[in-house]
């Protein structure tokens, strides 16, 4: 070999395994799992909303915190609820108050209202000590539940079209 040659030989060779060190390096230092990300945006969204919710049942927030909170996030007042829900003002200020328990269909009633997610109302209902049951009614609020269909107008009619009763 030339000079020349065997210099870029020896130039090469250093580069490649130099570069190949590196990368061994930095492969060593960095969690591989960033690099792999599948999980779109939406599909994130909807994890951490829904981590958000299963740790609050964690915390110590009460019922009454976490519909006071959802009022402000809805920016609406109990007067507002009472007017939308039929639900009396005095009852209502009684529930955000944690003075006493809301039943579990005025409790499903005002998260519908509050908009609610499916998570948020399954852990309102489990913190109040009550789940849905095998009654027809109960079956149906939960479908429409499980269906995304979390608007109370729609989930009232879904309840009396298939059970005849109401929420």
């Amino acid at each position: 070999m030339s000079g020349d040659a065997s210099n870029d030989f020896i130039r090469e060779y250093l580069v490649i395994e130099l570069g190949k060190k590196f990368v061994d390096d930095i492969n060593s230092k960095i969690d591989p799992s960033i690099f792999y990300d599948s999980l779109s945006l939406s599909e994130k969204k909807i994890i951490e909303s829904r981590l958000k919710v299963r740790q609050r049942k964690q915390g110590n927030t009460s019922i009454g915190q976490f519909l006071k909170q959802k009022l402000f996030q809805q920016n609406m007042t109990l007067s507002e609820l009472e007017k939308k829900s039929g639900i009396d003002i005095s009852y209502l200020s009684k529930v955000t108050s944690n003075k006493i328990v809301c039943d579990k269909y005025r409790l499903i009633k005002i998260s519908l209202i509050l908009n609610c997610t499916y998570d948020e109302i399954m852990w309102l209902l489990k913190a109040r000590g009550v789940t849905l049951d095998y009654s027809t009614k109960d079956q149906v609020i939960s479908i429409c539940l499980e269906s995304n269909i979390l608007n109370y107008e729609k989930v009232e009619d879904a309840v009396k079209k298939y059970a005849g009763e109401y929420i």
